[in-house]
């Protein structure tokens, strides 16, 4: 976690001021990297809640390989993530 809250500390103090699709802009900072012994415990962030079931379902539809909502939708119904910008991925194909 430690080196997480680092690496947002740099993206906060030197990230560059970026436009994004909602108008709220975001900041980028390239070329930091992290390690993790995943024998040591999985690297979940731990000052916010996680929604573990849309994390899995999400991930396993990923490793799929689909690009087909419906079949996200099958390993848990209730992942709504993609809901709103499928379409526009989509487009992107």
């Amino acid at each position: 976690m430690q080196t997480y809250l680092q690496q947002l500390k740099q993206v906060l103090e030197h990230g560059t001021q970026c436009d994004d699709r909602t108008g709220v802009g975001t900041l980028s900072y390239f070329g930091l990297h992290a390690r993790y012994d995943l024998r040591a415990g999985f690297p979940a962030v731990t000052t916010k809640k996680l929604a573990w079931k849309v994390m899995a379902s999400e991930l396993l539809w990923f490793i799929s390989g689909s690009s087909k909502i419906d079949d996200l939708k099958k390993i848990y119904p209730q992942n709504k993530i993609w809901d709103a910008n499928y379409a526009d991925y989509l487009t992107r194909l």
